[in-house]
């Protein structure tokens, strides 16, 4: 129903908006009208930048016009009937990493309706996020029951305030949940300030010969970061999904080995019967040298000493002896085969390299060439004067390069020293290897020249050498290659960069096209692979690209450490051999060297010198492939074959098994989950809902696959809900090589308040392989809106705006960041958990806050509100009340207001700030600092520290462990306290609570004390204190200086102590103690009292017919309203009769008496009490009692003085009347009565008073008592 009433009012509610990363997006506000007009009604709006500050610790910062978004206004006009209208703000994208921003909208200028909530607050959320990037690593397998934590390093590429986190979960490469790892998922969380992470998946070991596997780790869902750009086959620039995968190294050592032969037997099949010192193998791996010093291995030969021997090892004959150790060369020179350079076979085969030695004055060494076809026996010429230990021959076997110290075998040959020569055998020239490109003679090298090596087409030489004056030589021996053609030299031993090897270098080996150079070095610097170890390792080098291979690695690729023998290539080129001293494979416990072969297309690494179920019992080196594949090498071990007793080192060719080829890869699969799909849809713009799609299996080629969407569920999603109003399909492509794709499918944003929505994405039509076909997601509803009443509204886990409007509402929100307005009404508002913004409205609201993330918005003048938080808070403006919960030791700070705030069962810290404040401790050891301000501190139970700061301010203390602290000149305070207690420094007063028996004690200031209901001990100290007992039977001591005291009820006992102390009685039953030297002090009584000793003055009080009497020092007594009955007793007393029909006894000494108001008696007793004065006598109203026993003289009880001539006026001052009979005389003018004891006698007459003022006594005023 419409209404023309003005108690309609405008409300705008908040928005919030992703802020992109360029471009447009919009802010949209609602603005409503809360009832139906029949007329027209306007609100004008503005934007406005927000409040927020970072620097102050606000949640937000505040969006700036212009750069985050832009500034707009306008004026909203409602038709009659209309109550509802939307304000757009266009906020601007950018790619800063910023904090969430606010901006404003504000109404004003209404016309129709008043504005009830004015100010819209725009959210816009950065999504400029810190980047996760994913790597995997690797581990060795294990064997059964073993097991191996598999590294995927998380991290951030920046640190970040805030807290990150992302979803993981394992997925099958190549390797199998459940057998060869522990399937695992689970949230990794980045703590603000740290930037990196591990993820361990478990990984099962076993026994199965197998090559490498892999399994998957995919991060997904990040909170606060967004995932780094993929860089692959194809540029993925926001992926939603990261997948690396981690290597299962396998460690299980398939069998290698076929068949293993001894090749250095003799005749029939005997085992040699000295060792195999070295052998050598031509190119095609047919033709087989040996140096032996076995004299069996051809028959009739029986001379000992080393010899060469030659096989054929493509035919069935045996070997042949090609020379002995000492057999005669011609002219004086012999074979010298043991201890100089090992044999050399040309690559041919045709030509065999050894030395030689002539006997004379001086020994002189020379090289020999003999050709096994012909027989022919070349000598070098030489003529060394030590053995040459670096020779080769040319692949054809017609050139011999070699190291040497001869300055006669060229011409200029000046430096004095090694140089490297090539002889051509065919020609007899000469040259000299070792020149600069410039043609000049090389410096001697101090490693001279090793390792020598003809290329297969023999037209490049290699070789090993410390010479500076050569390219990337420095202090470390390098490998250089010499075109003997050009003369160029260039360095081989360097990285894939041309830096030259940081350690020794050599054992250099061509492959079989040339293409290649294996090497052995020491050096760290070659490749990552050998980072941090300086043991050496075999190499090989691509001479045309520069890249260079670490050949001795294990399955994983991590270096094994060689030593420095020589490598060798396989016919093929396909394999390379190697010799090494590490425990490379499991169970590797011979501490022997073994030889291995590594394949290096796959990296299979297989141990050559085993029986495949034993390992070696000796050493084995010097691998060389034979022209079957077949590997040689020597070893000392007497394992390798049967009936090995000769005890000493044999030539052993072992035919390998082939390498497996890989497993064939798994069948191709696509499967489909969600990524981040259950979430809210947004008030408007669209929202995006992702799921991730997994390739796994056969990654090699494109795989493509159609997806679309349905609704699903009891409320299923439609068209309207989604982009472009119409159900989202497309087709999802994988290039070769990628593992995961994401499908994001947009929701649009509304304000409508719906039930939760449910929509599926479905593959189909795989272009291979099968899919896993269905993801599922929930559309969240995020808008809740009250009406006029009281609502209920509860909140989802999404990021909900929840709006009250009118009535006392109660606003929950739920797992989001949700953004509450309480509206008109006495609100409560609950964020739940997630950052919250709560705002109340007017009213007098109660918000509960959980998180530091939370803010509270409260306005002035908009009700007295209560914030109720389970984290540490500190009250903003506008706000009234604090209250902790639960048990947590938190603080909680109060505002520039009178605020009160209630601590929880924790020790909190408590802080009032300015106004005047109260604080309220409970359970817990509380510090309670007031600030400035009147404040009030109760810290509860518990030992408390309780600080008022500045202002009068009043404590409750419950416990002795409680402690207060004031400073000078910060007020007038009091303490209230439920214990005995004794007032600190700069606190005036203490009040005593309870029915128990308690003490209070002051301190050197003027305090007041008050008791309890108790039986007090109270205790002034110094200063002139007030000490105010209650019920009880209190005992109040006021120490030093003027002090009040006063018991109260019951029976007390006060001591006043040095001072002028002033006395309040009001029982009988309470006693008065003074000393002597302790002041004039003073009774205030209000009942019948006689002073004590020491105590000068008695004040009456009240309006009851009160006695009060003297003591023996000089008095004064003052009566009350009522008829009081005053004695002096001894000394000179003052008596004050005040208001009533009072009697006045002065008794001895000189009195002072003033009846005061009323009809008052003076009493005397007897004639020696005179010596009075008298005041304010009126002789009509007031009486004098005197004693016919006391005064004698004649006097009888009723006598009329003045009808019995006992009265007389006179002049002076005596009687004239007859002897013996006593009269009073009235001295007019001096104002004095007299008693003449004997009238006209002899006896003088006594002055009984003085009287001020002129009272005519006659005689009538006298009655004679007793």
């Amino acid at each position: 129903m419409s209404q023309t009433t003005t108690s309609a009012q405008f409300m705008v509610g908040d928005a919030s908006v992703v802020e992109g990363l360029s471009g447009v997006r919009q802010l949209s506000f609602v603005v409503r009208l809360t009832q139906a007009l029949d007329t027209a009604a306007s609100v004008s709006w503005v934007t406005a930048d927000g409040e927020g500050s970072l620097s102050s610790g606000a949640r937000y910062g505040a969006a700036t016009a212009g750069s985050d978004y832009t500034a707009a206004a306008g004026t909203l006009t409602f038709a009659p009937g209309e109550t509802s209208k939307t304000v757009t703000v266009n906020v601007l994208g950018d790619a800063a990493v910023e904090a969430d921003e606010l901006l404003l909208v504000n109404l004003s200028n209404a016309t129709g309706a008043s504005i009830g909530d004015g100010r819209g607050e725009g959210l816009i959320r950065n999504d400029d996020a810190p980047q996760i990037s994913l790597a995997a690593g690797s581990v060795l397998e294990g064997g059964p029951g073993q097991q191996a934590a598999l590294p995927f390093t998380v991290r951030l590429s920046a640190p970040t305030t805030e807290t990150v986190t992302v979803a993981w979960r394992s997925l099958d490469g190549t390797a199998h949940a459940g057998s060869d790892y522990t399937a695992a998922s689970g949230t990794l969380t980045f703590a603000p300030g740290e930037m990196s992470k591990t993820i361990a998946l478990n990984v099962l070991g076993d026994s199965a010969v197998e090559p490498n596997e892999t399994v998957l780790l995919e991060l997904s869902a990040p909170s606060k970061a967004v995932f780094a750009p993929q860089y692959g086959p194809v540029y993925v620039p926001s992926p939603t999904a990261l997948t690396a995968a981690g290597t299962i190294l396998a460690d299980d050592v398939a069998p290698a080995v076929l068949s293993m032969l001894r090749l250095n037997l003799g005749a029939g099949g005997a085992q040699a019967n000295a060792e195999t010192q070295a052998f050598a193998v031509s190119a095609d791996g047919n033709r087989l040298l040996l140096l032996s010093g076995a004299t069996n291995l051809v028959a009739g030969t029986t001379t000992p000493g080393s010899g060469l021997f030659l096989r054929d090892l493509a035919g069935t004959g045996g070997f042949t002896l090609v020379v002995k150790d000492g057999q005669s060369l011609g002219d004086g020179w012999s074979a010298l085969l043991y201890g100089s350079a090992p044999p050399v076979l040309s690559a041919n085969g045709t030509r065999v390299l050894f030395q030689g030695s002539k006997a004379g004055d001086a020994d002189l060494y020379d090289l020999f060439v003999k050709d096994l076809a012909s027989g022919a026996v070349t000598r070098l010429g030489l003529e060394e004067s030590a053995p040459t230990y670096t020779s080769v021959l040319s692949p054809d076997g017609h050139k011999v390069a070699f190291a040497s110290a001869s300055s006669t075998l060229v011409a200029g040959d000046a430096n004095g020293g090694t140089d490297l020569f090539v002889k051509d055998l065919d020609t007899g020239a000469v040259t000299l290897v070792s020149r600069a490109a410039n043609g000049q003679q090389l410096p001697v090298p101090s490693y001279g020249y090793r390792d020598l090596a003809f290329s297969p087409d023999g037209t490049k030489l290699a070789f090993t050498t410390a010479s500076t004056a050569l390219p990337g030589v420095g202090s470390q021996p390098q490998i250089l290659l010499k075109d003997l053609a050009s003369g160029a030299v260039i360095l081989v031993s360097s990285d894939a960069g041309g830096n030259p090897a940081n350690g020794y270098t050599g054992s250099a080996v061509f492959s079989p096209d040339g293409t290649r150079l294996a090497f052995v070095s020491s050096a760290s610097n070659l490749s990552a692979a050998a980072a941090g170890t300086y043991d050496a390792q075999v190499w090989v080098k691509d001479l045309a690209s520069g890249a260079i291979t670490l050949a001795s690695s294990d399955a994983g690729g991590k270096p094994t450490g060689t030593g420095f023998g020589k490598p060798a290539f396989s016919p093929d080129g396909t394999q390379i051999a190697f010799n090494s001293g590490a425990a490379i494979f499991p169970g590797d416990t011979n501490n022997a060297a073994d030889v291995f072969v590594k394949d290096l297309a796959s990296g299979a690494l297989r141990l050559a010198s085993t029986t495949n179920t034993a390992a070696a019992n000796g050493d084995s080196s010097s691998p060389t492939f034979l022209h079957d594949g077949s590997v040689a090498f020597l070893s000392n071990a007497s394992n390798l074959v049967s009936n090995d007793t000769n005890n000493s080192s044999d030539l052993f060719r072992a035919t390998l098994l082939p390498v497996p080829p890989p497993p064939a890869p798994p069948a191709a699969t696509l499967s489909i989950a969600a990524l981040s799909a259950d979430h809210a849809e947004g008030h408007a713009g669209s929202a995006p809902f992702t799921f991730t799609v997994t390739r796994a299996g056969d990654l090699s080629g494109t795989h493509t696959a159609n997806w679309s969407v349905a609704g699903t569920g009891l409320s299923p999603a439609s068209a309207t809900d989604f982009g472009g109003g119409v159900l989202p399909a497309g087709t999802v492509v994988f290039a070769a090589g990628e593992t995961t794709k994401t499908v994001t499918v947009n929701v649009a944003g509304d304000t409508a308040a719906e039930a939760t929505e449910g929509f599926s994405v479905t593959l189909s039509a795989p272009s291979l392989g099968t899919t896993i076909a269905v993801g599922t997601a929930t559309i969240g509803n995020d808008d809740f809106a009250g009406g006029s009443g009281a609502d209920l509204l509860r909140g989802s886990a999404f990021d909900d705006v929840i709006q009250g409007f009118g009535g006392n509402d109660t606003l929950l929100g739920g797992a989001g960041n949700d953004t509450l307005d309480g509206g008109l009404g006495d609100d409560t508002l609950d964020g739940g958990t997630g950052a919250d913004l709560l705002r109340g409205g007017a009213g007098n609201d109660t918000y509960y806050v959980d998180s530091l993330g939370d803010v509270v918005v409260e306005l002035a003048d908009e009700g007295s509100d209560r914030v109720v938080a389970s984290v540490t808070w500190t009250l903003g403006a506008n706000l009234e009340r604090l209250s902790l919960a639960g048990t947590a030791d938190l603080s909680g700070t109060g505002n520039a207001q009178a605020n009160q705030i209630d601590g929880n069962a924790g020790n909190n810290l408590l802080a009032g700030g300015l106004g005047n404040d109260t604080l309220l401790g409970a359970a817990g050891n509380d510090t309670l600092d007031g600030g400035l301000g009147d404040d009030t501190l109760d810290g509860g139970t518990g030992a408390d520290l309780l600080r008022g700061g500045a202002g009068n301010d009043t404590y409750y203390v419950d416990g002795l462990g409680d402690v207060v602290v004031e400073l000078a000149d910060e007020g007038s305070d009091r303490v209230v306290a439920s214990v005995t207690w004794t007032l600190g420094a700069n606190l005036e007063r203490l009040s005593l609570a309870g029915t128990a028996d308690l003490s209070g004690t002051g301190n050197a200031q003027a305090n007041q004390i008050d008791g309890n209901a108790g039986n007090n001990l109270l205790a002034g100290g110094l200063g002139n204190d007030t000490l105010l007992g209650a019920a009880g039977n209190d005992t109040l001591d006021g120490g030093l200086g003027d002090d009040t005291l006063d018991g109260g009820t019951g029976a007390d006992l006060l001591r006043g102590g040095a001072g002028n102390d002033t006395y309040y009685v009001d029982s009988l039953g309470d006693v008065v103690v003074e000393l002597a030297d302790e002041g004039s002090d003073r009774v205030v009584a209000s009942v019948t009292w006689t002073l004590g000793a020491n105590l000068e003055r008695l004040s009456l009080t009240g309006t009851a017919d009160l006695s009060g009497t003297g003591n023996a020092q000089a008095n004064q007594i003052d009566g009350n309203a009522g008829n009081n009955l005053l004695a002096g007793g001894l000394g000179n007393d003052t008596l004050l009769g005040g208001a009533g029909n009072d009697t006045l006894h002065g008794g001895a000494g000189a009195d002072t008496l003033d009846g005061g108001a009323g009809a008052d008696v003076i009493l005397y007793l007897n004639a020696s009490e005179g010596g009075d004065r008298i005041a304010n006598y009126v002789a009509a109203d007031d009486q004098f009692h005197i004693s016919a026993s006391g005064f004698g003289g004649g006097l009888v009880a009723g006598m009329d003085l003045a009808a019995s001539g006992r009265f007389e006026v006179s002049a002076v001052g005596r009687a004239s009347g007859p002897a013996g009979v006593g009269v009073f005389v009235w001295q007019a003018a001096a104002t004095t009565l007299w008693w003449d004891v004997d009238g006209a006698g002899g006896a003088a007459a006594v002055k009984i008073a003085t009287f001020t003022g002129t009272p005519a006594l006659t005689g009538g005023e006298f009655t004679i008592i007793a």
